[in-house]
């Protein structure tokens, strides 16, 4: 394609007092824009935020909306998407990594307009149906249709009150009855649940009859009936209240009181239950067994790096063209006064985290490029789960290294373009103080940056241990 005819993919900018900076550019910035994403991804996006333009749903709100009417307005967007068919109907039926990479786009284009939107999707339809194929079988396929289709609202059930980034010390427990082939099973946190959710995909410990513990499992859980909303018999679940952003999440806590579930709902890639009560796995080590049921979450982690890129962007480009039209000051006391982007000090405050904004979009996107493939790779082999499974701890290594680092950077980025924008960084019209609040999150779930630090930390020392140094030092 003629690179006159990829241009037409971005839109123009309307022309105003930015265009004597733009003018001075050395390149194209279309073709920039197409460097840092790929066009057909591209297009994607642009072609989402025409649609929303049109709908009422979506336009921007100038006044602050109480928190149940946050959570209300989301609730409604997500039934809109899905009337909107976003993604064609052939989409689905393409390869793995073309079919999640165009939903990402979708996601990351609905982040712009709506972060509660965004997340809300990613938790409820996202994260929920890759944790399903990863750690379910075909008995599970009628909860992942429904689910895929928005027939049911689910959430992930994990973080519980006591325990959080310890997921070992998990005090939710699943405990089967052989006289009934039924488990009994406080989750706190979890997005979604606190009002909409009727199926949590829930995290507990797994204990057999005979009282051994066989560690962390996934199972399929009922919360509400899906009609009226209501919740089962031996469920307790709510709200947990306002936060600091991200208030259209209604994020929520749940406990159990001798709740049952069918045998079937234990998720059962990685070892299941029979009749009689005893426990079969694949994994001779729990720690395996483990790392096979977490290894889904490298697909959130990535969707909030791309997010936190995208946020990164969106701060640096309100500073930078913030401080092209401010004037202040000048070479000459009764003379014109210059950009405040002119000097040397405001550079130093906002061009790094405008060439971060850059790498970082890049280095998520080739990241997300690899970990895609290689589930790809592993649905197409027979033993493809063995595979996955011997390279989890690489793909955790790198992603707990680099969630920090972006999810960090986009936070300091966010605050240093608001106070490069003084007082009227401050305004709510600015965005950034929005910016900040819903981003804050992303250093804290899906793994606090802290703990996934150590643990990136922890896989570099067994590598130095198990290799073989050549070196007189």
């Amino acid at each position: 394609m003629p690179i006159e005819e990829e241009r037409t993919v971005v839109p123009d900018v309307p022309r105003g007092p930015l265009c004597a900076y733009r003018s001075k550019a050395q390149f194209n910035w279309k073709d920039f824009r197409l460097v840092l994403e790929d066009k057909e991804l591209v297009k994607i996006k642009y072609d989402i935020w025409r649609r929303l333009e049109s709908e009422p749903l979506f336009a921007p709100v100038t006044a602050t909306l109480s928190v149940d009417q946050q959570k209300e307005r989301a609730a409604r967007q997500v039934n809109r998407i899905a009337d909107l068919e976003l993604a064609p109907p052939e989409i689905y039926s393409k390869p793995y990594k073309y079919r999640v990479r165009y939903l990402m786009s979708i996601n990351e284009a609905l982040h712009a307009v709506c972060p509660s939107l965004s997340v809300k999707i990613a938790l409820g339809v996202g994260l929920f149906t890759n944790s399903l194929l990863a750690m379910g079988t075909e008995r599970h396929q009628d909860t992942y249709n429904k689910a895929w289709n928005r027939e049911i609202i689910t959430c992930l059930a994990i973080t519980e009150v006591s325990h959080g980034s310890n997921t070992k010390r998990c005090r939710t427990t699943a405990t089967y009855d052989p006289s009934t082939q039924d488990f009994e099973a406080a989750k706190c946190w979890v997005g979604n649940l606190g009002k909409t959710a009727s199926m949590a995909l829930l995290f507990a410990i797994l204990y057999t009859a005979d009282g051994e513990n066989h560690g962390l499992q996934g199972f399929l859980v009922p919360i509400r009936d899906p009609k009226t909303l209501l919740p089962y018999p031996g469920v307790t679940v709510g709200d947990i209240g306002e936060k600091i952003g991200l208030n259209g999440i209604d994020n929520g806590f749940v406990m159990f009181n001798n709740y049952r579930i069918p045998r079937e709902n234990l998720l059962n890639r990685t070892g299941d239950v029979t009749p009689e009560g005893v426990y079969e796995s694949t994994f001779s080590e729990p720690g395996k067994i483990l790392g096979a049921v977490l290894e889904s979450f490298s697909a959130g982690r990535l969707g909030i790096m791309q997010e936190s890129s995208n946020t990164l962007s969106h701060a640096a480009v309100i500073a930078v063209r913030y401080a092209a039209l401010r004037k202040q000051f000048g070479t000459d006391r009764n003379g014109p006064e210059q950009s405040i982007i002119e000097y040397q000090l405001h550079q130093w405050r906002i061009f790094p985290y405008l060439a971060a904004a850059c790498v970082l979009k890049v280095s998520v996107f080739a990241m997300t490029e690899i970990y895609l493939e290689t589930v790809q790779k592993s649905q197409a082999e027979s033993n493809g789960f063995e595979l996955l499974t011997q390279i989890v701890s690489e793909i955790h290594a790198l992603v707990s290294s680099s969630k920090p680092l972006v999810t960090w950077t986009a936070r300091d980025a966010i605050q240093e373009s608001r106070e490069a924008c003084g007082g009227h960084g401050y305004l709510r019209a600015a965005n950034l103080g929005e910016l900040r609040n819903n981003h804050d999150p992303s250093c804290t779930y899906e793994g606090d940056n802290n703990v996934l630090g150590q643990q990136a930390s922890n896989w570099l020392i067994r590598q130095w241990k198990n290799a073989k140094v050549e070196s007189p030092v």
